[in-house]
């Protein structure tokens, strides 16, 4: 009885481990094909897993590419309504990918918005609504597309900019060599649009490169046009300057010659240090313009001149009288520059019923220049404002100063000791009021500009009107311009990034004060543009009040209809960007939507 006990609980603890031996499948804990089709699934999507994730987690399929600048995850924010979106081809019709995308807003020195194409060419980049963005489409082995500019991106969608075609770009190849006939390896080289073909606001970016170990370099994707190119080597080599490049496939050599140092020091009229002075370089053809700075004790230094004849010039201020000096390169001696005494600008001030102020700034600006010089806040000595050291030549003089009207005048000056102008400062007038929105609320944050309007009669859509001054509506909607001339003047709003349009015109009477009630938006008419099959798109398109007002709408068109709304009631004119046709013009009353044809 014993024994046969013994046998059964031998029995019971073999009986389950020969089972386990025997078959090891039913004790498993997984499928060995379960990794297997995860690795084959994970394979698919372009993200093979690894094997110890394969074993410990399920598998995970990658997010596609959106061609904003990453791919998207089930963590990341969701995306915006309202953006761009787009396709961007070769010549033959074949997508790029890869092209760098680069979505501009109104507002300068704010970074770009930046994406790529995917491999099927294409993009989109979400973007707030609004007026003035500009769009830009790079890619190093195509010609850059050029900017795409009046973006107008709505409230609610994408818009939609269809195929963007890349041409295809040219090469300029060359090389970089010392006069033993060895190349330079490191020098940097940037090549520009010559000055020709680079106006206007399609200009072609700059580009820059660095020669490789044997001094060879390369610029692809070029433009058919005219370039410059600048070689900037190291030390003790000077700097050189190629014009009238084009990019036709030959190559160029740029031998380098050793540079040579240019020192001295300037001095001002009385023999003093001239601290802070302006020196302008004008060497041969081979190099650029230079200009730089004395310092405290008047010093100067270039490096990397080449040889030969070269104008030196300095003066203490943009618009002061300059001294030039002709010298052959190398000068080892240094050279030694004294300012003359140029024109002294003597102004009477006097204001009648207010005290005068104790500075002022004063603008000077030549003809054809774009920024005027700035001099200030300048003291004011009892009644008298001195500006010292002026050049000969005809300019235009402004004085601006807190709580008084801007004054202008004319100065021609032809190297006299001094010359004496007597200014009467207007106190100026105050233009100030209320901005309601539809409602009949205050509105807050509305930007307010004042301009001079346009001579009657005037139909150039280009032209942008002088601003006067501008300020923003406060929490209850109120505002105030003062210190403004008498005359006509056009006010004008923009609220966040819509454009400007037209809010009042009037004028600036003799009275201090004047009082304005103004609703936004202006209007809620609406005009309807179809474009004709013949014209290309996408196009640009301005917009204009008929009547002097300012330009509401220059905006980049995709389609063949397009509709602006929140328009005041008047006349409006439509015109293509570049086209020599008269505008075609338009008649809109409150509510109502008109249609306009443009050919």
């Amino acid at each position: 009885m014993a024994r046969a006990k013994t046998l059964l609980l031998i029995s019971l603890v073999l009986l389950p481990l020969a089972l386990w031996l025997l078959l090891p499948g039913l004790f498993a804990p997984a499928s060995s094909e379960v990794p297997e089709r995860l690795e084959q699934e994970a394979s698919q999507e372009g993200a093979p897993l690894a094997p110890a994730a394969a074993k410990s987690a399920p598998a995970q399929k990658q997010a596609p590419f959106t061609g904003a600048g990453s791919p998207s995850s089930p963590s990341s924010p969701p995306q915006a309504s309202s953006g761009i979106r787009g396709r961007v081809i070769d010549p033959l019709d074949v997508p790029v990918r890869g092209a760098r995308i680069l979505l501009y807003e109104r507002l300068p020195g704010k970074p770009p918005r930046e994406g790529r194409s995917d491999a099927l060419g294409r993009f989109r980049l979400p973007a707030p609504p609004g007026s003035g963005y500009s769009l830009a489409v790079e890619h190093p082995e195509y010609a850059s597309l050029p900017m795409l500019r009046y973006l107008d991106l709505p409230a609610e969608g994408l818009l939609e900019l269809g195929s963007l075609r890349l041409q295809s770009g040219l090469s300029l190849r060359g090389r970089v060599a010392l006069p033993s006939g060895a190349g330079l390896a490191g020098a940097v080289l940037e090549l520009l649009p010559s000055l020709a073909s680079a106006e206007g606001p399609f200009a072609p970016q700059a580009r820059s490169s660095r020669s490789d170990s044997v001094g060879h370099f390369a610029f692809h994707g070029l433009a058919d046009q005219p370039y410059e190119l600048s070689v900037l080597p190291p030390p003790p080599w000077a700097e050189q300057r190629r014009t009238g490049l084009v990019a036709d496939g030959a190559e160029i050599e740029v031998v380098l010659e050793r540079g040579h140092r240019l020192r001295g020091r300037v001095l001002g009229p009385e023999g003093k240090p001239g601290a802070q002075a302006l020196i302008r370089i004008l060497p041969g053809e081979k190099q650029a313009p230079r200009e730089l700075l004395s310092d405290a004790e008047g010093y100067f230094a270039a490096e990397g001149l080449l040889p030969g004849p070269c104008l030196v010039s300095a003066r203490a201020h943009p618009a002061g009288a300059a001294v030039e000096r002709e010298l052959n390169l190398p000068h080892p001696a240094p050279l030694q520059l004294r300012l003359p005494s140029g024109t002294e600008l003597r102004l009477r001030l006097a204001s009648a019923g207010r005290p005068l102020p104790q500075s002022l700034s004063l603008l000077l600006s030549a003809a054809g220049q774009r920024q005027p010089i700035s001099f200030g806040p300048l003291p004011i000595q009892g009644s008298l404002l001195r500006v010292q050291g002026l050049g000969p030549g005809d300019w235009r003089v402004a004085l601006r100063v807190a709580g008084f009207a801007a004054s202008e005048f004319e100065l021609r000056l032809r190297g006299e000791p001094f010359v004496e102008r007597s200014v009467q400062l207007d106190p100026g007038k105050t233009l100030r009021g209320r901005v309601l929105d539809a409602q009949g609320h205050p509105l807050t944050g509305l930007r307010l500009e004042l301009r001079r309007p346009l001579p009657l009669g005037s139909r150039k859509l280009e032209v942008r009107r002088r601003l006067l001054a501008w300020t923003s509506s406060d929490a209850e909607g109120r505002f105030e311009l003062s210190g403004l001339a008498a005359g006509p003047f056009e006010l004008e709003g923009s609220l966040g990034r819509a454009p400007a349009q037209l809010l009042a015109r009037g004028e600036v009477s003799a009275s201090e004060k004047q009082e304005l009630t103004l609703r936004w938006p202006p209007g809620d008419a609406c005009l309807q543009l179809r474009l004709s099959n013949e014209l290309p798109l996408p196009c640009q398109v301005i917009l204009r009040p008929l009547h002097g007002g300012p330009p509401l709408r220059h905006c980049f068109v995709v389609s063949r209809e397009h509709e602006w709304r929140g328009l005041a009631p008047g006349g409006y004119m439509v015109q293509r960007v570049g086209s020599q046709k008269a505008p075609e013009l338009a008649q809109v009353s409150s509510g109502q939507s008109v249609s306009i044809n443009l050919r």
